[in-house]
């Protein structure tokens, strides 16, 4: 008997028990898991014949208890033959935080070499059982993703989060691993704090939120466009009983392409969660924070005159960032250029530095020849800086192949309408996909470590169910169970794709969700292609391209550049139109932060006197939106405001303005009697001001004023 799937099976037993809201015996009792553990079934009909297995719960639960015992695999039996065990910091954590054994859970002992049609993450079923397996990683992939995958930097970001429970901002330069990371560590939480929605995952944008199974962060918030004042968003999230249950269940806040997160939305989630959770002196209301990016990469949108003068409002220049007392974590081996010349070239580009007549503009000039189609038939895809002409160029580029064109219409399926509409907006997944015989498509989905998201490839033909090709060459995307039936019956006919890989695959639907917690859920089947005769640079980002035309002629803003030349993998399948050293801009801003990063981390003291402080992880104290600096000591966080004649800068606490201001600061002083020293919960006066005021005394007091805790000494009037 595997004592892993045994264990494995009782943990998903707990979560379906919690669900339903009855007790564990109800889904199945010990005596019938044991059962299972010991036989293994590999089908259906092999779980049915298993004691305790009945009709109903066979149909209800069958195809996930296969799925759990076929993810094993052979390696669960490793602990019963002998195999080698994990006591790495990663089980220990484990074990404090699920109650799972902290030491000696299974290690597979080797990794399948994937076949051609190998999904990702091995999903066993045989060709013959059709079906898919879970969209989500499961915590025993994560784990061996953290054992036999990571390297030293990535395994120090999931022991920070996991083990230690600090704040990571893990980043690093295209290519590093930061979605593989991230991808994990959403496992990881979850099996941790035994919820899906315990876990919010999270990006800026919708394409960024879509692309991770996520939900915007405007979503997650729950107030709309939260245009105005904290105090106003956060009474609309207070108020809506949904956004606050969410805020309440949430233990980890995950923020995937924080680049495009802005200043004003930081602030706005330190203040509202505080609020909402009821947690007014921890910062952000005790959420566990996880952010990851590249702050040289694309940037927030300027709005506004004021954006137009001081740049775009990054994330990390504002007083939110420095109180959540980030971890940062940098990731520096970079996976997916292996020419070193090119990833030498992308770290100057990246950086700003492109010096004229340099190696790396001497490399880039000389990519202006054109690339041929490779053996495959494999077109570069050409990447533009504006969207403008991309969807034109490719429908003229199919409507020049000859013969008929096969449509495939996405199937689209969600319990909230909200999260359906935002899906069908920003998925990356088109609602209609059309094809023919020699159309240039890029995949937008991993099948395995090799053809991953941004493999090129030409469409090679359409094939059913009961043609050879198909059994050759099927693909398998995760696919929850509830939708395999509706995915065989939307897509009988398959593309068969020829990569540039030498692989030919014939790709099925695959599943494209979005989320914003546990009962508000949507998803898209569709076929994982989109024509790739041109993509736009924003589309692009988070792709690996193996043969990329890039256009730089309309360029225009900051990180562009990098980001589209970073999705080569190589010299030999890049092209490079209009290179100017002019339009390669890394933002003053970005430079001066990721330089106290790393000055810190080597024990010196910010570059120079103009840079604002730095706290002991090189974040800026400098306030943000050219505001009068005004700073919170970490220590200080419950203490209350001091007198303005003995208030050290260093004590004031932190602004939650969202809009500029060129004012000379006051110091925060308590609303009820307008005297600093004291929160206003306290304030001495409190007992008095009705007796004092009579019938203004309702005009003094905001009438919400305990909802926030008092925070109104520290909250400066809105512009």
């Amino acid at each position: 008997m595997s004592s892993a799937v045994f264990d494995a099976l009782k943990r998903w037993r707990s979560r379906r028990a919690k669900e339903m809201e009855k007790p564990s015996y109800v889904v199945f009792g010990d005596k019938t898991l044991l059962g299972i553990a010991e036989k293994r079934p590999a089908s259906i009909a092999e779980l049915g014949r298993v004691k305790g297995v009945g009709a109903k719960k066979l149909q209800v639960y069958g195809n996930e208890v296969l799925d759990i015992v076929r993810s094993l695999g052979d390696g669960a039996t490793g602990g019963a033959r002998g195999g080698p065990t994990s006591t790495s910091t990663l089980a220990s954590a484990w074990g404090k935080a699920s109650g799972a054994p902290r030491e000696g859970f299974e290690k597979k002992t080797t990794t399948p070499t994937p076949s051609r049609t190998a999904p990702v993450f091995e999903s066993k079923k045989k060709p013959s059982e059709g079906g898919s397996v879970v969209t989500e990683m499961s915590s025993e992939e994560a784990r061996v993703n953290y054992d036999t995958k990571m390297n030293a930097e990535q395994r120090d970001v999931v022991d920070a989060v996991l083990h230690h429970g600090r704040n990571v901002f893990f980043h690093g330069a295209a290519g590093t691993g930061k979605s593989f990371v991230l991808h994990t560590l959403v496992a990881l939480l979850r099996e941790k704090h035994g919820a899906s929605d315990a876990v919010a995952v999270t990006a800026p944008t919708g394409i960024a939120a879509v692309a991770i199974g996520g939900c915007t962060i405007h979503k997650f918030i729950g107030a709309g466009l939260c245009a105005g004042h904290p105090r106003a968003v956060a009474d609309r999230v207070i108020k809506s009983e949904k956004a606050t249950r969410r805020w309440r269940e949430t233990r980890a806040l995950i923020v995937d392409e924080v680049s495009m997160l802005d200043a004003d939305i930081m602030q706005k989630l330190d203040f509202i969660g505080r609020a909402a959770r009821g947690e007014h002196d921890t910062p952000f209301g005790g959420l566990q924070l996880v952010f990851t990016g590249d702050f040289y990469q694309l940037p927030p949108v300027s709005k506004g005159a004021a954006g137009a003068i001081s740049g775009p409002p990054f994330a990390f220049d504002c007083d939110a960032w420095r109180v959540a007392d980030f971890r940062a974590i940098a990731l520096s081996v970079v996976l997916r250029q292996r020419d070193p010349r090119l990833v030498e070239a992308l770290r100057e580009v990246r950086s700003g530095d492109v010096p004229v007549g340099g190696r790396a503009s001497s490399l880039f000039r000389s990519l202006q020849r054109p690339l041929p189609p490779n053996a495959e038939g494999v077109l570069p895809t050409r990447l533009h800086s504006v969207n403008a002409n991309v969807d034109a160029e490719n429908r003229d580029e199919l409507a020049k192949l000859p013969g008929a064109s096969f449509a495939f219409e996405a199937v689209d399926a969600g319990d909230d309408a909200a999260v359906l509409d935002a899906l069908r907006k920003n998925c990356a997944a088109p609602q209609t996909l059309s094809l023919k015989l020699g159309a240039q498509v890029v995949l937008i989905k991993n099948v395995d470590d090799v053809l991953v998201n941004g493999s090129r490839g030409v469409v090679r033909g359409f094939v059913t169910r009961g043609d050879t090709e198909f059994a050759r060459h099927k693909s398998s995307f995760r696919i929850h169970p509830r939708r395999a039936a509706d995915a065989e019956r939307a897509f009988p006919r398959w593309p068969l794709v020829a990569f540039d890989n030498g692989r030919v695959l014939a790709v099925g639907p695959g599943e494209f969700s979005a989320s914003a917690g546990k009962k508000a859920y949507a998803d898209r089947l569709q076929v994982p292609l989109k024509l790739a005769w041109a993509l736009t640079v924003h589309k692009s980002q988070g792709m690996t391209l193996s043969r990329v035309e890039v256009n730089l002629r309309d360029a225009f803003d900051y990180g562009q550049v990098y980001v589209a030349l970073s999705r080569a993998t190589n010299v030999e399948g890049l092209c490079v139109r209009g290179f100017d050293e002019r339009k390669i801009k890394a933002h003053p801003k970005v430079k001066r932060f990721y330089d106290d990063l790393s000055r810190i981390g080597a024990g010196q003291g910010p570059r120079d006197k103009e840079n604002a402080p730095v706290n002991a992880n090189g974040i800026s104290r400098k306030a943000s939106f050219g505001e009068t600096p005004r700073e919170t000591d970490p220590r200080d966080a419950r203490s209350p405001p001091a007198a303005p004649d003995e208030a050290p800068n260093h004590l004031l606490a932190p602004s939650t303005r969202s809009q500029p201001s060129g004012r000379t600061e006051r110091p925060a002083t308590c609303f009820k009697c307008g005297e600093a020293g004291h929160w206003a919960r306290e304030c001495p006066r409190s007992a008095c001001t009705s007796a004092a005021l009579g019938n203004d005394a309702t005009k003094s007091i905001p009438a919400d004023a305990g909802r926030f805790g008092g925070y109104t000494t520290c909250d400066p009037p809105s512009p």
